[in-house]
């Protein structure tokens, strides 16, 4: 398995986001234990501990530097140490990559905008930061930042011109955010975004997408890789 301990993790199941489709819980991994079995922080939802069941099958994430891996495990038991809940966790499935459902995924590092908004003393805040893509798709991105936004958090994300021409700035859904301590840079939250876009403007997305994956394929046969 090989993750370090104090990974942060996202915990959902299929059964949660069918009645929540941005239901999506933070955990800790602890450890793995000789059985193949491992152990995770109990999983808080809205800075509450959510009652998840023994027997309960969950859907179990992390992310590095490089992609999104998720496996399915069993809840076997509650345990506690040192005044801390924890669930020893069966694997009913390993730890692999993840493809976001029916969208062609590229991995390429494109310098990107995030406008994040608030509200402060009833006045509505927006600040723009940098972002880079680690991968990209029809339906969404895989995206660094020097922000932590919140699961759920709507932020419009704009693309750069060069690869995208033509594109408007659009929103996007946070559905999942890890810390990146692998690496020394200042874009330190890993996050995936959701893009909320409407078909005609997916569809040109999806186009440039595979144009980019095309350059990227005749630059490797012209470099003889």
């Amino acid at each position: 398995m090989r993750i370090k301990p104090q990974t942060r993790l996202i915990v959902t199941s299929d059964e949660l986001l069918e009645k929540n489709s941005g239901f999506y819980m933070a955990s800790n991994f602890e450890e793995e234990e000789i059985s193949g079995e491992f152990l995770i922080a109990a999983p808080i939802y809205k800075e509450l501990q959510w009652p998840v069941q023994v027997g309960e099958v969950l859907r179990v994430s992390y992310a590095d530097s490089r992609a999104r891996f998720e496996c399915t495990a069993r809840v076997l038991e509650r345990v506690r140490r040192d005044g801390l809940d924890f669930l020893r966790m069966e694997p009913l499935t390993e730890f692999v990559r993840t493809q976001r459902r029916n969208d062609f995924r590229l991995n390429i590092e494109l310098d990107v905008k995030l406008d994040q908004a608030w509200e402060e003393h009833g006045q509505r805040r927006v600040r723009r930061v940098s972002g880079m893509t680690i991968d990209i798709s029809g339906g969404g991105a895989f995206v660094r930042s020097s922000i932590r936004p919140a699961i759920g958090e709507m932020l419009v994300i704009t693309l750069p011109k060069a690869q995208f021409p033509g594109l408007p700035r659009f929103p996007c859904e946070v559905r999942w955010c890890f810390r990146n301590d692998e690496e020394k840079t200042d874009l330190k939250w890993n996050f995936g975004l959701r893009f909320v876009i409407e078909v005609k403007v997916k569809e040109k997305l999806i186009k440039q997408v595979f144009a980019l994956q095309q350059q990227q394929q005749q630059r490797k046969q012209e470099s003889g890789l």
